[in-house]
């Protein structure tokens, strides 16, 4: 069976910060009790641990990070120097979505990350909100969306690999299914979803119409189906992709 995994969300911040964090975390604990991220900060390093070699193994295996960002984080020479400036590697080597999180005023424009969409909405430091709980929220629902993001895309590989489909097409496949997720009006009916599905990858009918039976835990159908109704804005009914999720 063929299990989604939570995206693995790895925090960067000043300490000074830790309490903004802290609450940052618990916005992002309806995220976590439904099983689509694990948010890591180091107030989980357990005693006797290694703390930087623990920080930095969570880094690597990290699928989001979080930079957040205030003034104590961009004087900080270990968040700055060592910490953003690995979290954009791992981003430009699309290993991570690196999402700065504006906590308190700071002139960061010129910072390295300064070309990434930062949130809150507009990039308005949290503590300058009327209310910091709906900053908060806000920085929350761009988390889901990218998290949401992620996991389909882990899907699609995960459910291409199940295909009698030979190795060196796998990439083209991939970047097709991808790619009919991003173009979905450009379907009029299921059925052209299929005939182009069929005739990018070289399948059989009879393949691509299985293509959602194997593997699939049924917990994940209705994981995957309710995140493709959010994401794409429409019935399942008329958008051709989610025949891919549907058992």
């Amino acid at each position: 069976m063929t299990t989604l995994s939570p995206v693995k969300t790895f925090v960067s911040y000043s300490h000074e910060d830790r309490r903004l964090v802290d609450k940052l975390a618990r916005h992002l604990s309806p995220l976590t009790r439904e099983g689509l991220i694990d948010c890591w900060y180091d107030h989980r390093i357990t005693a006797g641990a290694e703390f930087s070699a623990t920080i930095s193994q969570q880094m690597e295996v990290a699928r989001i990070i979080l930079l957040a960002i205030s003034p104590d984080f961009i004087a900080s020479d270990y968040c700055y120097n060592v910490e953003m400036k690995r979290a954009l590697q791992r981003h430009a080597a699309h290993q991570s979505v690196v999402i700065p999180v504006i906590l308190r005023p700071v002139h960061w424009q010129g910072a390295p990350f300064a070309r990434l969409l930062a949130v809150p909405h507009d990039a308005k430091p949290v503590t300058e909100a009327a209310n910091r709980d709906s900053a908060l929220r806000n920085v929350a629902t761009h988390i889901r969306q990218v998290a949401e993001r992620i996991t389909i895309e882990e899907y699609c590989k995960r459910r291409i690999a199940t295909l009698n489909v030979a190795t060196e097409a796998c990439p083209e496949l991939e970047r097709y299914l991808l790619g009919a997720l991003d173009n979905l009006d450009d379907y009029e009916s299921t059925d052209h979803y299929w005939d182009d599905l069929r005739e990018q990858a070289g399948l059989a009918t009879a393949s691509t119409r299985s293509f959602d039976q194997q593997n699939v835990a049924t917990t994940d159908h209705q994981r995957i189906k309710q995140w493709l109704r959010r994401v794409f804005l429409g019935p399942p009914a008329i958008r051709p992709a989610a025949a891919l999720f549907v058992p």
